[in-house]
Parts: structure tokens; sequence; C-alpha cells
């Protein structure tokens, strides 16, 4: 079966995932990412269809992601926080408008 990268919500229905098998012999594997990141999560080929059409995934390699709280102290898993992501591809500031650069990233 080949893979198709799609890039909705993790939240897609088994109507959709049904779909696709059927249309072109897919395996859906969900994706995470924002432009400024590009890619950030991927769920993987042997995840069963209830893990990729409702989650996010993992981090992929070189990427180091995490949920913070007000301080940028570590949550536990499942709490609600801000999401910081490192990566070699992260969005590094605005050139030639370092005034803006200050108002995005968190702490640097």
């Amino acid at each position: 079966m080949a893979p198709v990268f799609d890039g909705r919500t993790p939240h897609q229905t088994a109507c959709l995932v049904e779909q696709a098998r059927k249309a072109i012999g897919a395996k859906i594997v969900s994706a995470w990412g924002m432009t400024e990141m590009g890619a950030v999560t991927l769920t993987k080929l042997d995840d069963d269809d209830e893990r990729s059409f409702a989650t996010d995934g993992c981090p992929l390699p070189g990427v180091e992601a995490k949920v913070v709280d007000e301080g940028n102290a570590p949550l536990p898993v499942g709490a609600i926080g801000r999401l910081l992501v490192r990566s070699c591809s992260s969005f590094g500031g605005y050139q030639h408008r370092s005034h803006l650069n200050a108002t995005v990233g968190g702490s640097r």
C-alpha cells in the first residue's frame, strides 16, 4: 500500500480513511506543521488507523517539541499550555524587519 500524506487536521473521519483506501489503495498518514517550521510531527506507516487519523503523531527526527506553562516549565502529557518547537528549519526572524522579531518566537 502506498502512503498518502495529507495536510488536513488530525481528526479525519473513518469514512475519509475508507474512501482513500478504496479509491487509491492508500494508507492515511497524518502530519502537522506550519509555515514557520515546516513539518513537525508525523504518524508512522505502521500506526493503526485510529492513531493515524486521531493524532498528530510524534516529532520528526531532529525536531524537539514540548508543552510548557507561562514560565516555560515543561508540563505533563495531556496538559494544555504553549507549544515550543526547535529544529534546523525553525523560523529565524524577519529579514530587514528586526523590530518585528521581538514579537515572535517566545524565548530565544
